[in-house]
């Protein structure tokens, strides 16, 4: 009986893992095409994960920054290269963030360009990448806008955008 329990709890950790948090992800485009700044927003289809982007999004087009907003299972086509700044927004599951995130951090030049936040549900898990902005947050709806000013906010710096 006990083996049994144990077989459907590693089958169901394997389902999981296979099937990654949210809807897919339709592509967003917000701003004009003339603005001097690329961000991506590469994100889970959470509610929580699609409301940051959101959020960014909205702290971000004004004159300087056009803003995509895409799947992150779409990190590792290739479309990821030419943004200004890259944000990626992924489950942390069995201790290890979306394949397409990884892929796209092994890439030359992410690092200086990339943000990650990472929803865990241990508290404690890090982000074992030296020299990357990156962080944990808890899945709640009331954290989305502070979340979103955050990364908008480190983006801007980043970008040195002054235009609010």
């Amino acid at each position: 009986m006990l083996q049994c329990a144990a077989v459907a709890a590693v089958a169901a950790i394997c389902l999981i893992y296979l099937r990654r948090p949210g809807k897919p992800v339709q592509d967003e485009l917000v701003g004009a095409p003339d603005c001097p700044f690329r961000v991506l927003i590469a994100t889970e289809g959470t509610e929580f994960k699609m409301d940051v982007a959101a959020g960014v999004a909205r702290r971000l087009t004004s004159r300087a920054c056009q803003v995509k907003i895409t799947d992150v299972r779409r990190l590792d086509d290739g479309d990821a290269g030419g943004y200004d700044a890259v944000v990626i927004l992924s489950s942390v599951i069995l201790g290890k963030l979306h394949k397409a995130a990884h892929w796209w951090l092994a890439q030359d030049g992410s690092r200086g360009r990339t943000i990650v936040v990472a929803t865990a549900t241990d508290a404690d898990w890090l982000l074992d990448e030296p020299g990357l902005d990156a962080c944990t947050a808890a899945s709640r709806k009331q954290d989305a806008e502070p979340l979103a000013a955050d990364i908008a906010g480190k983006i801007r710096r980043r970008l040195e955008i002054n235009d609010e």
